[in-house]
């Protein structure tokens, strides 16, 4: 790539330093990543005309379409048609915030002002009764000054609204600038770190606007900026003691100290000159570099030295990290990342590379590229060549630089017995072992490999080597180890003769993956486990001895065979294991055991296919759906398509780390050279909640909290860490505080989590953003509070009012009870006085019958004595058929009266 592109992209990002690397500049693609947001992305329009990030993290884009906030994920619109959030105009040109968390957006239509909290029309208090009218004019430009002050410029005016203490409008002030335009002319902003008030342009003359006893004074910055009042001034930055102001003309420099004027134009000389005159925007990078969009891509000028580099999408035409268009209407700079809005293809997201890297592809116009398809084995020999094969492609070595270009063997050119190339390794007399897909084995000559020198096809009892699927030399026995897919052999270069190393090795199906550690075990593993084989003792009466480890390796109790498919060897003799499906294995030398580490703990995928340790104790993993980095801290860094790769699908049994500290991993269409890491410190971020659904009905805004009934069977709750530059890198974690006690990870593209039919109470949705090189217990911790409502009858009042209409109803019938009792107690009382009164009665009655007939019966005794008697039978009779009580009664008494009447009588006679 272009020398000059080395300085544009050092000044571009806030890029850091790469150790140990220190040529990994010389290539602008490893300083840098790109990413696109376009309407593709959800983008209302592909014409932008601002981009501010607010207070509150999030980013705000305006468009020809719409105004629209963005969270890293979706975008909320507001336009003149939205039921919800209506503006004034689509076309939205400069936003700004004020001090009470209100943003200010000008367009065609006028002024909006919108609450940052719920996103809500915000309407300020008017102590001046002025601001309904300006409201509805036209303006183009907005900013806030370092007092408060919001400044605004619309056709004829520019105007200055002072804001109280509560966020009232206490004074509009205004300046007409003088220039009659449908649109105006000329920016204004604020430049706080050198003036109160604002900058911008009266007249055709660039002035300092501040308010001095209650009105709008203007000051002109020098003599030397004054031009035709039609010129359009676009932007201004200021960097040290310089204001920068960008024009249609080209951009110009004022030093305050010096007073000097200084123009920079696409015609000036010295150490630069700007790709194009019409300048947009202006941003200072952290580094203290002018950055300036223009309509001819990006220039960066260094102020010690004025010197200006060039960027636009014509330099790296064709590459993943360019410009998609050079027409640049505004810039942002956004912590290290930098935001580039174009007039037509949306945003170019630029952030720092994480991981330093180079594709290598095949390339039909370059005879010295690699060759096509899958690259399926890479080995370094003792000379520093780098030998690749791939399938159907060949052999490829590489003498100097693997970057430099390759020379290829085939099956054409007489070095190969098959083009798909699966095993390389050498021995110490200068042969170089080429496996193949089919074709068996092949040596050939290191120095001269045009021309096979010798080819094995079948193995000791015959039958066809197949598939070479590994090959290992072996020092301390001289020989040659070599897996294919029916068996483990040994070719033995001494006796040059090609043997079953032990009993049972034609049983070993499928080895992939071979290597030699320190202390002379041979590591072996492939379709039937992992195999240990002690080489230093060499081979026995039965051959080598060997330990097999079949099954699950941190799980015996498993009797599913473990398949091995990559073995490396970390510089402090830790053994690591790729599997197919099970993730990583970290072998314990102490006890035996293995350490499982898979997608639960940060893989990108279970299917392991290379390990690599580099030269700084980072462990990169291939696998077949992204790169995988742990660092010695045991931090694990995820890379795919987003973040410094160009490829997620890294191919089988192709892995080496070169003498020059670079990584090489063979994928299904080239080869990835991994350079290293990027020393960044990534600061922990915490996350914001964005958006709230109940029963599928969203509401945007900034929630902190939500009560809902019981009845809302769902609601889902958003949310964003705003890490815009690599968002897809990190993960989040969240648990529900009263329902669940453990963290929990989201799936990667995840920012939302949903829960239905909780049951009534409070809880605290806890959520935490881990972004590449943290650790989950170090990840701030954001809550949002969740009131679950229960329905009416479940509700404290509600239960209350029910006992205490128990409890009156329960008294009311006691009352009535006792009431009701006294009542029976009183008939009853009565009944018996009445009955007491009516014997008493009876009694006397009786009394003074018996004495009458006492006298009676003295006087004729003897004639009554036969019809008393006669009497008698009759009145028994009446009783026992009578059922009046009171009959009985006075039949009874009669009858005994009547017997005692007989008895005097008999005593008479």
């Amino acid at each position: 790539m272009k020398l000059k592109l080395l300085h544009i992209f050092l000044t571009l990002i806030c890029l850091h330093t790469v150790t140990a690397y220190a040529t990994l500049r010389q290539d602008p693609a490893d300083s840098y990543t790109v990413s696109f947001i376009t309407m593709q992305q959800g983008l209302p329009h592909n014409f932008v005309e601002d981009i501010y990030r607010d207070s509150k993290g999030y980013i705000w884009v305006a468009t020809s379409a719409s105004l629209a906030r963005y969270d890293g994920y979706e975008f909320v619109s507001f336009t003149p048609n939205s039921p919800t959030r209506q503006i004034k105009s689509s076309f939205v040109r400069k936003v700004t915030e004020d001090r009470f968390g209100r943003l200010w957006a000008v367009s065609d239509g006028g002024i909006d002002i919108i609450n940052l909290t719920d996103l809500s029309p915000a309407t300020p208090q008017d102590n001046t009764g002025l601001f309904e009218k300006i409201s509805y004019q036209p303006a183009s430009f907005v900013s806030l000054d370092n007092e408060g002050n919001i400044w605004l410029r619309n056709t004829s005016d520019i105007i200055c609204i002072s804001l109280d203490t509560n966020g009232a409008i206490s004074r509009i002030l205004s300046i007409p600038h003088k220039t009659k335009f449908s649109q105006t002319t000329a920016c204004v902003k604020a430049i706080p770190q050198l003036y109160p008030g604002v900058l911008s342009a009266i007249d055709g003359t660039i002035c300092r606007l501040y308010i001095d006893n209650n009105k709008i004074k203007s000051l002109p910055l020098s003599p030397d900026l004054s031009w035709n009042p039609m010129i359009y001034v676009s932007d201004f930055a200021t960097t040290d003691s310089r204001i920068w102001i960008a024009t249609e003309h080209g951009l110009f420099s004022y030093d305050i100290n010096n007073r000097l004027v200084r123009a920079y134009n696409s015609q000036s000389g010295g150490k630069g000159h700007l790709s194009q005159n019409f300048v947009n925007s202006l941003v200072v990078s952290p580094e203290g570099k002018l950055i300036a969009g223009c309509l001819n891509g990006i220039n960066i000028i260094d102020p010690a030295t004025d010197s200006i580099q060039q960027l636009d999408a014509a330099d790296i035409i064709g590459a993943p990290q360019s410009l998609n268009n050079n027409f640049i209407n505004c810039l942002l700079i956004e912590g290290d990342n930098l935001w580039v809005g174009t007039e037509g293809c949306g945003i170019n997201l630029f952030s720092p590379r994480r991981l330093y890297s180079k594709m290598l592809r095949h390339n039909p116009a370059d005879i010295s590229s690699l060759s096509p398809n899958c690259v399926n084995a890479i080995y370094e020999d003792g000379d520093g060549t780098v030998w690749v094969g791939t399938v159907e492609g060949g052999l490829n070595r590489s003498r100097k630089s693997y970057e430099a270009g390759f020379t290829h063997f085939t099956r054409e050119s007489g070095a190969l017995s098959h083009n798909s190339v699966s095993a390389i390794t050498s021995d110490h007399t200068g042969h170089l072992w080429v496996g193949t897909w089919g074709g068996g084995l092949c040596m050939l000559d290191r120095m001269n490999p045009s021309r096979m020198l010798r080819h094995f096809t079948l193995t000791p009892d015959g039958n066809p080597m197949g598939y070479i699927s590994s090959l290992t030399f072996d020092p301390f026995n001289n020989a040659i180890w070599i897996g294919v897919s029916s068996g483990m052999y040994l070719y033995d270069l001494d006796t040059d003769q090609l043997t079953t190393p032990f009993s049972g090795a034609d049983e070993v199906r499928g080895t992939v993956a071979t290597v030699i550690a320190p202390d002379g075990r041979l590591w072996m593993g492939g379709l039937g486990g992992l195999y240990t084989v002690n080489l230093r003792k060499g081979p026995g009466q039965d051959g080598y001895e060997y330990t097999r480890y079949p099954y699950k390796l941190d799980d015996k109790s498993v009797l599913v065979n473990e398949k091995v498919t990559s073995i490396a060897v970390g510089r402090d003799a830790t053994i690591w294991v790729g599997t197919n499906g099970n993730g990583l294995y970290k072998y314990n030398d102490k006890d035996g055991s293995f350490t499982n580490i898979s997608t639960d703990d940060g893989l990108p995928n279970d299917a392991v296919h290379g390990i690599v340790e580099d030269p700084h104790g980072n462990l990169w993993v291939a696998t077949y759906h992204g790169l995988c980095c742990i660092t010695p801290d045991g931090s694990m860094l995820t890379f795919g398509l987003n973040n410094g790769l160009q490829t997620e699908q890294f191919y089988w049994n192709a892995y080496r780390r070169l003498a020059n500290g670079d990584v090489l991993f063979g994928s299904v269409d080239g080869m990835v050279a991994i350079k290293g890491l990027a020393s960044t410190h990534i600061s922990p971020m915490p996350v914001r909640f964005t958006s709230l659904s109940v029963d599928n009905d969203a509401v945007y805004g900034n929630p902190e909290r939500c009560r809902i009934s019981e009845n809302d069977r769902q609601f889902e709750i958003g949310f964003s860490s705003f890490d815009y530059g690599g968002e897809g890198n990190g993960r989040y974690y969240y648990r529900m505080k009263g329902y669940e006690k453990d963290w929990k990870e989201l799936a990667p593209g995840r920012h939302s989590v949903a829960y239905m039919n909780l049951f009534p109470g409070s809880y605290n949705l806890e959520v935490k953003y881990v972004g590449q090189g943290q650790n989950l217990e170090s990840a701030p911790v954001s809550r949002f509070e969740v009131e679950i409502v229960p329905n009416f009858y479940r509700r404290w009042w509600f239960i209350v009012l029910i006992i205490l209409a128990i409890l009156a109803a329960v008294g009311a019938i006691y009352r009535w009870r006792v009431k009701d009792l006294k009542r029976q107690r009183n008939d009853l009382q009565k009944a018996v006085e009445e009955g007491v009164r009516e014997i008493s009665e009876q009694k006397a009655q009786v009394q003074q019958l018996t004495a009458d007939r006492i006298s009676f019966f003295t006087n004729i005794t003897h004639e009554f004595r036969t019809p008393i008697t006669l009497i008698i039978g009759p009145i028994e009779r009446a009783m026992r058929l009578s059922t009046n009580p009171k009959v009985i009664e006075q039949l009874n008494f009669v009858a005994r009266n009547s017997r005692y009447l007989l008895s005097l009588v008999n005593q008479l006679m």
